[in-house]
C-alpha cells in the first residue's frame, strides 16, 4: 500500500496509531488491576509534567490503561 498516493495519508497514519493503542489496551486487560492502577498513576504524573507530543503520548498511555 502506498500511503503517499493520496493527499489524505494522514488518515491512514491516524488509523494505524489508533489501532496500535487499541491493541495495547486489549493486551493490558490480562494484567492485574493493582499493576494497571500503579501504571495509571505513573502515566498521569508524566502527562501532567510534560507538553506537546510527549504529553499526547502519556495521555494515550493513560487512556489505554483504563
Amino acid at each position: 500500500m502506498n500511503i503517499f498516493a493520496d493527499r489524505q495519508y494522514y488518515k491512514v497514519v491516524k488509523n494505524i496509531t489508533t489501532n496500535d493503542w487499541e491493541e495495547f489496551s486489549k493486551s493490558l486487560l490480562g494484567t492485574r488491576l493493582m499493576t494497571r492502577n500503579s501504571a495509571m498513576k505513573v502515566t498521569y504524573k508524566a502527562y501532567e509534567n510534560t507538553k506537546g507530543e510527549e504529553r499526547e503520548f502519556w495521555k494515550c498511555m493513560h487512556k489505554a490503561l483504563r
